[in-house]
């Protein structure tokens, strides 16, 4: 009997400790935050914090102008290196900035202490080597101020001869883009799901419509051209714009006086696609080259439309990330392109 007894006590006392660990793990769970190990083991010098820092700046497109440096000692002198006063622009958010040198210092033996003195306000960045105050950066928003880059719209051509794959990865992609659709059954469901990410889509008129509730032709009497054309804008309620192939024989007809006002008269926006400039084709490096020159035409906030075929897209999305950093805008129509 008093076998029995003890072997409960015993069973008694392990659940109780069982569940006095579980109370302390939860405890130093949600009190002590273990930070994880950086990415680098390695450790940096004083001059390539200064280097790796004034870099990062540049990357985001400021000027040399609003990067103000006091030395304050040499190298060779293990304190303070460096004070920077910097000028950013409203439409870069500081903590952009930092979380980036954040990355690019993230070695054993340096730390970086950061503070916000008002709420959308200054701030000021401390950076410490082997716990030593090396180089010390005050950011302050000046609203006069802007980055170099302009304005580029994006219209996506041929969408709808993508694989299911690619066409979800482009739609899926956070970039702002317009895609052109040829009007037909399956760019309806295309649209749908371009709505349902938040994108827009163009129709684009063209000689290539071939199924007939939608198809245009200089031959066809008004009244099916008429039906034909409230077709599209029943299934497209959604475009921005119909884009007109101005080389296409659609264009050059007669039936095409009567098209357009057709469109006009429910205040449907035309615009000509030779007013869009093309990517054209190639390789990959010569699409990428092409599209940073054009992106670059649009350099002291001009404004600039690129019809970029859709099976490019995928090849300039790096380039297109680092437009942005720079301070490129990405955007749908605001309005018609100069023709």
């Amino acid at each position: 009997m008093n076998y029995l007894v003890d072997k409960k006590k015993i069973v008694g006392y392990l659940f109780a400790v069982a569940i006095l660990l579980l109370a302390i793990n939860l405890i130093v769970s949600k009190y002590y935050k273990i930070s994880p190990p950086p990415h680098k083991e390695d450790e940096i010098g004083d001059a390539s914090i200064n280097k790796i820092f004034t870099k990062d700046l540049f990357d985001f497109g400021l000027h040399k102008s609003w990067i103000n440096q006091k030395r304050i000692s040499d190298f060779s002198n293990d304190s303070l290196l460096s004070y920077y006063k910097i000028e950013v622009p409203t439409d870069l958010p500081i903590a952009v900035i930092l979380q980036e040198i954040y990355s690019s210092l993230q070695y054993e033996n340096v730390q970086l202490i950061c503070h916000e003195k008002t709420i959308g306000g200054e701030n000021t960045l401390k950076i410490y080597s082997n716990d030593r105050l090396k180089l010390k950066a005050t950011f302050i928003y000046k609203p006069d101020i802007r980055r170099d880059g302009g304005f580029i719209g994006m219209v996506l051509t041929g969408l709808e001869n993508l694989n299911e794959s690619n066409i979800s990865n482009i739609i899926m992609a956070p970039e702002t883009f317009t895609a052109a659709l040829v009007p037909s059954k399956k760019t309806i469901e295309l649209a749908d799901s371009l709505i349902s990410n938040r994108k827009q889509y163009d129709v684009l008129i063209n000689d290539d419509i071939k199924e007939m509730n939608f198809r245009l032709n200089e031959h066809f009497p008004l009244d099916r051209l008429g039906n034909a054309i409230r077709s599209i804008i029943g299934a497209f309620p959604d475009a921005q714009f119909y884009i007109i192939d101005d080389n296409s024989k659609l264009y050059s007809s007669k039936a095409y006086s009567f098209i357009q006002k057709e469109l006009l008269k429910r205040n449907i926006r035309i615009i000509l696609e030779s007013s869009i400039h093309h990517l054209g084709s190639g390789n990959d490096g010569n699409i990428a080259d092409n599209f940073l020159s054009l992106a670059h035409q649009s350099d002291g906030g001009k404004q600039i439309f690129i019809d970029v075929p859709a099976d490019n897209y995928l090849t300039i999305r790096p380039d297109i990330s680092a437009l942005i950093k720079i301070g490129y805008k990405f955007i749908s129509y605001i309005k018609q392109p100069n023709q």
